[in-house]
């Protein structure tokens, strides 16, 4: 993870500089690309720091007794879903079972599909993830409107051919 978010640094640190020593009309242009690419970098930061530590988790091979309750949740994950598809008692009763039953096994989690981004991730599917990981997001709601609407907001009109202005000190 170190690395991964080196290498993210160090890319939008040199974007920076250039919209630093860019001309105007160029600075214009490269705060529009900016965003976009600062999005890339969040999302996938993101994505790659939760799946990493999903699969750490998966790799101590723990029962599901000694995980903390999301990771459960994400062991069972599939049961679960399928279950509340189905709307069936017998279904959700066979879950429960499960769950009381299977304690201690070793959990399987599927680590490899767990965090799920969508097309664009905003405070709540952000808040989504960080439970998956067993973290509170109450420490980043005050950034939810930064997140959501700047960041998300302006990424998105750049990428969907809308012309914004991106003020430098925003960016």
């Amino acid at each position: 993870m170190d690395e991964d978010l080196a290498w993210r640094k160090r890319e939008l640190a040199t974007l920076k500089r250039m919209v630093e020593r860019a001309r105007p009309h160029e600075k214009v242009f490269l705060l529009r690309a900016a965003v976009c690419v600062l999005y890339a970098h969040w999302e996938g930061f993101v994505r790659a720091s939760a799946t990493s530590y999903a699969s750490f988790v998966a790799a101590q091979g723990l029962r599901y007794r000694d995980l903390s309750p999301n990771f459960v949740a994400l062991g069972l994950r599939s049961e679960i879903l399928n279950a509340a598809r189905s709307n069936r008692l017998t279904d959700l009763t066979s879950v429960a079972e499960k769950m009381i039953h299977s304690l201690d096994e070793r959990a399987r989690i599927d680590w490899e599909r767990s965090v799920e981004t969508g097309s664009n991730l905003d405070s709540a599917r952000f808040a989504q993830i960080l439970c998956l990981i067993g973290r509170d997001g109450g420490e980043y709601e005050s950034s939810n409107w930064l997140l959501d609407r700047k960041l998300l907001g302006n990424r998105n009109l750049v990428a969907h051919g809308r012309r914004v202005n991106v003020d430098a000190d925003d960016y």
